[in-house]
């Protein structure tokens, strides 16, 4: 009896696998959308993100015989740790630092530009009045 009833685990937890694919898919062009329109992905959704990797880890350690506790809805949705929650803060950090870096490059980059531009247009207007 307990092959069948881990059976049917099996079967119910691998239909659950293939669903969240299409979760995975939703999230990946919703973030896509947002990227595009306002320049840049939403946090909840990279946070939901990494919990459904989590939550994906579990089915698959089930399905494959690395455990026996049996992924959400029969325990808790996977909460991510507090070194993932940092990790994932920590990289969207280092991304708004590089941003700004190269934001303030390309105006140091710019007025360099447009007072070699000004030195150029007066030596040229010197050596023509001469």
């Amino acid at each position: 009896m307990f092959n069948v009833v881990k059976i049917l685990y099996l079967i119910l937890f691998y239909l659950i696998y293939r669903i969240t694919d299409l979760v995975l898919l939703a999230v990946m062009l919703i973030q896509v959308g947002l990227n595009i329109f306002s320049g840049e992905p939403s946090e909840s959704i990279k946070m939901f993100g990494k919990s459904l990797g989590a939550y994906l880890q579990q089915i698959s350690e089930f399905l494959s015989y690395a455990s026996e506790e049996k992924p959400f809805p029969f325990s808790d949705w996977p909460e991510l740790g507090a070194a993932q929650s940092e990790s994932l803060k920590s990289a969207t950090d280092l991304d708004v630092q590089n941003e700004i870096s190269a934001e303030i490059t390309d105006k140091a980059d710019v007025n360099t530009d447009s007072k070699d531009n000004g030195k150029n247009d007066t030596e040229a207007t010197s050596a023509s009045n001469k």
